[in-house]
């Protein structure tokens, strides 16, 4: 079916009904929103005067609203994104494990494609520390466009010797944007990484400045893997 015209109106013609419709459809999708501590680890929070369409309704957060963690018990190394849980006349934000998926209607990420709470963005939880903070803004994060992972390894003991950890994708990698390690700071560091189709080898060493394996411990440690697929 084609597309039909619905701004069927003009001055001299009262048509409300398509006029409201004219107004509903335009903001379809329609999010102006700011997420706080982009400079830091703590927990974001929506940011006042943040604007956003969720499942037909438009909200308006006029002081700072916190992203709940109720539903998260977790404390694992994991992603956490940012859904917006509407009422009639409210809308509540909270974190979720659950990826989100695309909904052709309403022209936005959502929990589910028949759920109406709306996916807004994400941070990578560390377990103590909330990064990689981001926002789906507009049609400028396309479906499959942003991937991510997480992995981890218990590294070798042996000296120089690298471990791998394995990072499974949500999807196809182009191109890698960035990788965190957490766990144990400048003790270790990455030689290198490769890409395979939906997943990321990252390859890490353990510092030691002797010539011999004291010192090297059977360290656990993670990776978090973001990019951008086909």
């Amino acid at each position: 079916m084609a597309g039909y015209r619905v701004n069927n109106y003009d001055t001299s013609t009262a048509n409300i009904t398509s006029l409201m419709e004219t107004i509903d459809a335009t903001r379809t999708g329609y999010i102006a929103l700011s997420l706080t501590e982009y400079d830091s680890t703590a927990r974001p929070e929506i940011a006042g005067g943040s604007l956003v369409e969720v499942a037909g309704a438009l909200f308006r957060f006029s002081t700072t609203e916190a992203i709940s963690t109720a539903g998260v018990t977790s404390t694992a190394a994991q992603m956490y994104y940012i859904r917006l849980v509407p009422t009639s006349s409210q809308c509540s934000a909270q974190f979720s494990t659950t990826a989100s998926a695309w909904r052709e209607d309403l022209q936005g990420y959502y929990h589910s494609t028949t759920s109406n709470n709306r996916v807004v963005g994400a941070t990578y939880f560390t377990g103590a520390d909330y990064t990689a903070k981001t926002l789906y803004i507009d049609n400028s994060l396309r479906r499959q466009m942003v991937v991510h992972g997480s992995g981890s390894v218990t590294l070798s003991t042996v000296y120089q010797a690298i471990s791998t950890i394995t990072v499974p994708m949500t999807g196809y990698v182009k191109s890698i944007n960035n990788i965190d390690l957490n766990g144990y700071g400048f003790y270790v560091y990455i030689t290198g990484y490769t890409v395979a189709s939906t997943s990321v080898s990252v390859f890490v060493r353990q510092w030691n400045n002797s010539t011999s394996s004291i010192g090297l411990a059977a360290r656990n440690i993670s990776a978090f893997v973001s990019g951008v697929s086909y």
